[in-house]
């Protein structure tokens, strides 16, 4: 009897210590957890989740899910680690602030489940700049502005009538200026060199009329329908026009939108678009 009741007590011993063993291991587990966080934050370290932008040699630029442009310095990092990452893939990126210009630098990133972005690149010119907001115009005359208010980190110098490369997110048919740099200059490649972008016939200056002297126009009105590769648009000035949307950049359009369209009229009277931005 006596060694029932003593085995029974050992394992009642044994059950108590192992049950307090396995919550110590948690407690401690939990403790490491918020040691991580203040020590990160005794770093001055801060959680950046967003879509990958662009991705240059010692840095990277993320689209951040606050509506904020980040450029990352990733020189820290291995090499291998930015370069895998591609455009409009989601990430998490840990940096931290350094110098008065606002400089992140990262010390980790990690690729994030979240959706993708969709983002695209338009080569063009610098029209304007005045203070923080810049005017950038296509090749087809459409100008497009950015506000560098919403950059943080590195800012891109930039010069009115330089060449430059502006990336736009496309989102159900709206596009949006999230980033701007310059692009290298040419002997005569602005004039006599296309770009492989559909987008971007030969400069022309933007007309009053919407016609350039390429040929290209730029109308604005509301669309009535929507076809596979085509759509019916009412315009401002009381026109019926079919727009063939087979080429176009910023799909996503919606009975009821209200859009500027550019591109080239053929002898039917049908605009071929080449770019469609949903105005807000």
């Amino acid at each position: 009897m006596r060694r029932g009741i003593l085995a029974f007590t050992i394992a009642a011993l044994t059950l108590v210590f192992g049950v307090a063993w396995a919550q110590d291991q948690k407690s401690d587990k939990d403790r490491g957890g918020v040691l991580d966080v203040l020590q990160g934050v005794l770093r001055g370290e801060r959680q950046l989740r967003g879509n990958v932008v662009a991705v240059h040699d010692s840095d990277i630029v993320v689209r951040g899910d606050d509506g904020r442009t980040y450029v990352v310095n990733t020189s820290g990092l291995d090499a291998s680690t930015a370069q895998s990452l591609k455009p409009g893939q989601a990430v998490s990126v840990t940096a931290r602030s350094a110098g008065q210009g606002g400089v992140l630098i990262a010390s980790a990133i990690k690729p994030e489940s979240s959706p993708t972005k969709n983002f695209q690149t338009i080569e063009g010119t610098v029209e304007s700049v005045n203070d923080s907001q810049v005017t950038f115009k296509t090749p087809t005359g459409l100008t497009l502005p950015l506000d560098l208010r919403q950059v943080v980190g590195r800012v891109p110098t930039l010069q009115p009538n330089t060449p430059a490369t502006l990336t736009v997110e496309q989102d159900r048919g709206a596009l949006t200026a999230v980033w701007i740099e310059p692009r290298a200059s040419q002997a005569g490649a602005a004039s006599s060199t296309p770009s492989t972008s559909p987008a971007s016939p030969p400069s022309a200056s933007p007309s009053t009329s919407g016609v350039d002297s390429a040929g290209y126009q730029r109308v604005r009105g509301y669309v009535q329908s929507v076809a596979s590769g085509s759509l019916a648009l009412k315009t401002d000035d009381g026109r019926m026009l079919t727009v063939d949307t087979t080429g176009a950049s910023g799909t996503g359009i919606a009975p009821g939108d209200v859009v500027s369209v550019t591109g080239k009229m053929d002898g039917q009277g049908r605009l071929h678009a080449e770019l469609i931005q949903k105005d807000r």
